[in-house]
């Protein structure tokens, strides 16, 4: 059997706020026994919707966004 969580979190607030609730809510997941966490796509570092402000992309910042997440997710 595989548990499935959804992170149904609200929009960040800026693209270091993205990985603190990405951060949050995978150890909330993980804490519900979760197997597979599900993010709305682009959650980190934002959603590019109509009227959203979110700076270009940035590499570097996705290199750095991985980190914390990554030691949290299990083999």
């Amino acid at each position: 059997m595989v548990r499935v969580a959804l992170a149904n979190i609200v929009r960040a607030s800026s693209p270091d706020d993205s990985v603190a609730r990405a951060v949050a809510a995978i150890e909330d997941a993980g804490h519900a026994n979760a197997d597979i966490l599900c993010f709305p796509e682009a959650y980190v570092p934002g959603h590019r919707l109509m009227g959203a402000t979110v700076p270009p992309p940035d590499q570097m910042f996705l290199q750095r966004a991985w980190a914390p997440s990554g030691s949290l997710m299990r083999a």
